[in-house]
Formats: structure tokens, sequence, C-alpha cells
């Protein structure tokens, strides 16, 4: 079902019955969609604040990890991964929606690492030039152990050729982990 026609038929459902007096309800802005794959392919629609787009982007980014189910329909095609791990020092630059996806889910499958958002670790702010930029601190996970922090960066831009959808143009991930305690 297409956008247009979801958002149509939520406003045919809230209306008032002809035979009833109308209630003033404050009007809706246009919504917004993020570029969120499903099992039935449709993009659901989200107000334009900055801050609830990255909410929900947070929501359907860090939820793709576990189980791990990344695909290239969240990325733009030419999106760019950087990964620092410190205190090692390890930087990793991935380029590419395919590459990107790889990395990603190698994150959780191999490397057995989960990053979950803090409370009130995320924030969204429209760019003058359109750019959706989204900030995220929280943590570093390994089963049973918190294993460090971390920050992420990412700007999200909204697709010209697919109607209200956003997708990932850059994310820049730096992890700060903590010294090991077996040595």
């Amino acid at each position: 079902m297409a956008m247009e026609q979801q958002h149509h038929q939520h406003h045919q459902h809230h209306q008032s019955p002809p035979h009833q007096p109308h209630h003033h309800q404050p009007q809706q802005q246009p919504g917004t969609a993020l570029a969120v794959p499903s099992q039935d392919t449709e993009v659901v629609a989200y107000e334009q604040d900055p801050n609830n787009l990255a909410l929900m982007f947070c929501e359907v980014f860090f939820g793709m990890f576990d189980p791990p189910s990344f695909t290239t329909d969240l990325f733009f095609d030419d999106c760019e991964l950087n990964l620092h791990v410190a205190p090692a020092g390890q930087i990793e630059q991935h380029q590419g929606s395919a590459s990107v996806v790889h990395r990603l889910t190698k994150l959780p499958q191999q490397d057995n690492v989960l990053f979950r958002p803090g409370d009130g670790g995320i924030r969204g702010m429209l760019e003058p030039h359109g750019l959706l930029a989204v900030e995220v601190h929280g943590t570093v996970h390994s089963p049973g152990a918190v294993i460090g922090h971390f920050r992420q960066a990412c700007l999200l831009a909204q697709d010209p050729f697919l109607q209200d959808t956003w997708r990932v143009r850059n994310i820049n991930i730096e992890c700060q982990l903590f010294p090991s305690l077996n040595g």
C-alpha cells in the first residue's frame, strides 16, 4: 500500500460522521518517511520533527543489529561508514551500500558486538541544506558484559526519487572500549 493511501485512510478513519458536529482537530503536518525495509516493503510516515526522525531512525537502525537484518534499502548507493575503535586505534572505512551493510552485519555476527543507544543520548538536527544530522551516544555490549561506549554521527538525506523517504548518506562510529579484566 502506498504511503499516500495509508495517509488518506488514516484521515478517513478519524473524520467525524456527517450527522455529528465536527470537532476541531489540530492539523498534522505532512509526514516524512524513513527508508525502512519491512517484510511487506511498506514505508511508514513520520512527522518531520528532527528529534522524532532521529528517534525513529535509531529504533530502526539499532533494531537491525539483533538479529542482523540490514539491507541496502536504508542507505544511498554511495554511502560511507567510518568505524574507529579505541584504544587500539583501529580505523575502518567502507564505501557503498553493499559494503556498509556487510560490515554492519558482521558486528553482531562475527565480532559479537551490539550497540545500545542511551536514554537521552539521541539528537536530531535538520541542517540548512536539508540533511538530517543524527547524533547517538550509548554503550557497546558483548554477551554478558558492557565493553565500552560509543558515539555515532549520521547524515540522512531525503531521496528525491522516492517520495518522503530518508536514506543514510554516511555514518561515523567512534567506540571507546574499556580495558579488559583479563589483561
